[in-house]
């Protein structure tokens, strides 16, 4: 289904988009000046809960009171200001969430185009195994059914407590699918170590668990 996007309205000042940035002591920061250029997001710093990402994501998207949140990590960057478009997607009130491309930048300084072009779901998901580190925006509302979820199924909170991310994501789009958006917003910086994929087993374990905690 294709969307005729018209961008959010208002003046450049106007922050349509909750976003945080969950902060570790010694990450690297580089993400400042990109967050500095977008006009259109209301930018939340906190120290985010050491081992535990599903408690930080939920404090992060907890603050502010626009209808839609997203995260930015502190070692990433936003390419542009895409939010406006993004909101526009989940103004239409079908989907979830909506996602984009990203730039790839390795280890060794190298970088290339992670382009998607899926339709995300829960399926695609598992059977890739491929990283998922885009930029993500969500509907404030459908959240909370999320976090009821979550709050109901100890199995599932366990499972989730250090790789939310995606997990969250695939809990969303359980209620409304997810929307791709073909353009580049995000630069994501793929550490040498890779940690980033779903491949190595730990994962291939976590998914596993996951799924055991979905069924009733």
């Amino acid at each position: 289904m294709s969307l005729n996007l018209v961008p959010t309205p208002g003046d450049p000042g106007t922050k349509i988009v909750d976003c945080h940035v969950a902060h570790r002591p010694g990450e690297l920061y580089r993400a400042e000046q990109s967050l500095e250029e977008c006009n259109s997001a209301l930018f939340h710093h906190f120290t985010g809960t050491d081992g535990n990402i599903l408690d930080t994501r939920r404090r992060g998207f907890e603050l502010g009171t626009s209808p839609y949140v997203s995260y930015v990590d502190p070692d990433d960057e936003l390419i542009g200001d895409p939010f406006p478009t993004m909101a526009s997607v989940l103004d239409t009130g079908q989907y979830s969430l909506v996602y984009t491309n990203s730039i790839v930048e390795t280890g060794d300084g190298r970088r290339r185009p992670h382009y998607r072009q899926h339709r995300w779901s829960p399926e695609w998901h598992w059977r890739e195994h491929l990283p998922i580190h885009a930029l993500v925006l969500i509907r404030r509302d459908l959240l909370t059914q999320v976090w009821e979820e979550i709050d109901a199924n100890e199995r599932l909170r366990l499972a989730m407590t250090n790789r939310a991310n995606s997990m969250i994501y695939t809990l969303l789009i359980r209620i409304l699918p997810a929307y791709y958006l073909n353009e580049i917003g995000y630069l994501w910086n793929r550490n040498g170590n890779n940690s980033n994929t779903l491949a190595d087993p730990e994962d291939i374990y976590f998914q596993y668990q996951f799924k055991q905690s979905l069924k009733p």
